[in-house]
């Protein structure tokens, strides 16, 4: 599994970041200055369609299953992201790291 960390305009071949993106400009954000602040978990990986080319099936869609263990890892990859970020945050006024 190829799981990355990056800002929103690294991420290609991923639906969800597509719309994403094409939700900011919509918006009228840009994004190179999203791109700053807007951070992603993205698996650089083509996706594989799960269609049995023997198999009868009822309607022409490609359906995407997940399992729990790689959703774990987005979720486990995002957690250690957000640790990394705070962690390397700026002092606060007290002088301490904002994670205790």
């Amino acid at each position: 599994m190829a799981v990355r960390c990056g800002v929103i305009d690294e991420v290609t071949g991923c639906p969800l970041a597509k719309s994403v993106k094409k939700g900011l400009k919509k918006a009228e954000i840009d994004l190179f200055s999203a791109s700053r602040w807007l951070r992603c978990v993205y698996s650089v990986e083509q996706a594989g369609a799960l269609l049995d080319a023997g198999a009868d099936m009822a309607c022409d869609r490609r359906a995407m299953g997940s399992l729990v263990c790689v959703t774990g890892v987005f979720g486990l990859v995002a957690a250690r992201e957000a640790l990394r970020l705070i962690l390397d945050a700026p002092a606060t006024a007290t002088g301490q790291a904002s994670l205790a």
